[in-house]
């Protein structure tokens, strides 16, 4: 057990030198546009954060990107991004089950 503890934890290592080397070839300069708004995404982090989601991202506007999610702090590869509650998961089955049977849930 202890010996695949180890190669699991060498292969960890490996796998996050890998990603810090891409990282590094492949760095972008992004620009963010501060003229876009980000109301209805703002109201929904705040929402998230009322309910126990806790964040180190914001909503931005990057240019050639659109609209997407930005680190507001340096974040190491392995750092937690974001932790979401199961309270606070959505899901189809949990729909499902509640008296929401009223609205149709399309596959795709």
């Amino acid at each position: 057990m202890r010996m695949q503890m180890n190669v699991l934890q060498e292969l960890r290592e490996a796998i996050i030198g890998m990603i810090h080397d891409f990282g590094d070839k492949n760095s972008v300069k992004t620009t963010i546009l501060e003229n876009h708004s980000c109301g209805k995404e703002e109201c929904l982090l705040q929402w998230g954060k009322n309910n126990g989601i806790r964040t180190r991202l914001q909503i931005a506007y990057v240019e050639g990107a659109d609209r997407g999610a930005i680190a507001r702090e340096n974040l190491n590869v392995g750092d937690i991004a974001v932790e979401i509650p199961v309270s606070t998961v959505i899901s189809e089955e949990l729909i499902r089950e509640s008296n929401m049977k009223s609205f149709p849930l399309h596959k795709t």
